[in-house]
Protein backbone atom coordinates (compact mmCIF):
# COMPACT_ATOMS: atom_id res chain seq x y z
CA UNK A 1 0.00 0.00 0.00
CA UNK A 2 2.93 2.42 0.78
CA UNK A 3 4.72 1.87 -2.26
CA UNK A 4 0.78 2.74 -4.38
CA UNK A 5 -1.02 5.77 -5.08
CA UNK A 6 -2.08 7.13 -1.99
CA UNK A 7 -5.49 8.49 -3.86
CA UNK A 8 -5.88 5.10 -5.13
CA UNK A 9 -6.13 4.10 -1.88
CA UNK A 10 -8.18 6.67 -0.75
CA UNK A 11 -10.56 6.05 -3.10
CA UNK A 12 -10.39 1.86 -2.02
CA UNK A 13 -10.92 2.81 1.51
CA UNK A 14 -14.03 5.04 0.86
CA UNK A 15 -15.18 2.68 -1.78
CA UNK A 16 -15.24 0.47 1.11
CA UNK A 17 -15.96 2.10 4.58
CA UNK A 18 -18.70 -0.02 6.16
CA UNK A 19 -16.05 -2.86 6.14
CA UNK A 20 -13.20 -0.80 7.08
CA UNK A 21 -15.19 0.79 9.95
CA UNK A 22 -15.86 -3.13 10.74
CA UNK A 23 -12.28 -3.80 10.67
CA UNK A 24 -10.79 -1.11 12.61
CA UNK A 25 -13.55 -1.19 15.30
CA UNK A 26 -12.47 -5.14 15.64
CA UNK A 27 -8.65 -4.59 15.72
CA UNK A 28 -9.15 -1.79 18.46
CA UNK A 29 -11.43 -4.48 20.77
CA UNK A 30 -8.83 -6.83 20.25
CA UNK A 31 -6.32 -4.43 20.78
CA UNK A 32 -8.20 -3.50 24.44
CA UNK A 33 -7.97 -6.51 25.58
CA UNK A 34 -4.30 -7.28 24.62
CA UNK A 35 -3.83 -3.77 26.94
CA UNK A 36 -6.12 -5.07 29.59
CA UNK A 37 -4.02 -8.04 29.99
CA UNK A 38 -0.58 -6.10 29.95
CA UNK A 39 -2.67 -3.41 33.08
CA UNK A 40 -3.16 -7.12 34.68
CA UNK A 41 -0.13 -9.09 34.17
CA UNK A 42 -2.01 -11.39 32.40
CA UNK A 43 0.21 -14.31 31.15
CA UNK A 44 -2.15 -16.40 30.42
CA UNK A 45 -3.89 -14.44 28.64
CA UNK A 46 -1.20 -12.93 26.81
CA UNK A 47 0.40 -16.57 25.92
CA UNK A 48 -3.75 -17.35 24.60
CA UNK A 49 -3.30 -14.43 22.26
CA UNK A 50 0.25 -15.00 20.64
CA UNK A 51 -0.94 -18.82 20.61
CA UNK A 52 -4.25 -18.39 18.77
CA UNK A 53 -1.67 -16.14 16.46
CA UNK A 54 0.44 -18.29 15.83
CA UNK A 55 -2.15 -20.98 14.74
CA UNK A 56 -3.48 -18.28 12.78
CA UNK A 57 -0.65 -17.81 11.00
CA UNK A 58 -0.27 -21.80 10.01
CA UNK A 59 -3.60 -22.15 9.19
CA UNK A 60 -3.13 -18.89 6.72
CA UNK A 61 0.66 -20.53 5.31
CA UNK A 62 -1.37 -24.02 4.55
CA UNK A 63 -4.17 -22.78 2.70
CA UNK A 64 -1.73 -20.81 0.22
CA UNK A 65 0.84 -23.62 0.11
CA UNK A 66 -2.18 -25.95 -0.72
CA UNK A 67 -3.34 -23.57 -3.37
CA UNK A 68 0.31 -23.02 -4.72
CA UNK A 69 0.13 -26.73 -5.27
CA UNK A 70 -3.19 -26.84 -6.47
CA UNK A 71 -2.09 -24.40 -9.14
CA UNK A 72 1.15 -26.31 -10.27
CA UNK A 73 -1.04 -29.56 -10.46
CA UNK A 74 -4.37 -27.94 -12.32
CA UNK A 75 -8.24 -28.70 -11.27
CA UNK A 76 -10.19 -27.24 -9.19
Amino acid sequence: IAGSSPEMWRDITLANRAAMLQELDSYTARLAILREHLVSANASGIESIYSHAQAARHNWITAIEAAEKQNKEGGD
